[in-house]
């Protein structure tokens, strides 16, 4: 139940606005997140795929990934959550 913050390198200023996009990923097993859930599509590098083509179709680039890996859904009291939500408040 590791909460995993990372900052993804960000590409290259340019003169056009891009719009930021922050993703939070999530297994609510210890089990998925050990087994990578690859077979069910829910693994965490599946969901990282994901939300990057959707940022990518959108014009968005990914500025701050948070990972709570082995956490329940059942209750909003989890680390990498917690800190997405106050890193949105604070930019």
């Amino acid at each position: 139940m590791t909460a995993t913050i990372t900052d993804p390198a960000a590409p290259a200023a340019t003169n056009t606005a891009q719009a930021s996009a922050v993703v939070y990923l999530r297994v609510s097993t210890r089990e998925q997140a050990e087994r990578g859930g690859i077979a069910e599509g829910f693994s965490i590098p599946a969901q990282r795929e994901v939300t990057a083509k959707k940022a990518a179709d959108l014009g968005a680039v990914i500025v701050k990934e948070f990972v709570d890996a082995g956490e329940s859904a059942k209750t909003a009291h989890r680390d990498a959550l917690q800190d997405m939500l106050a890193y949105i408040r604070t930019h």
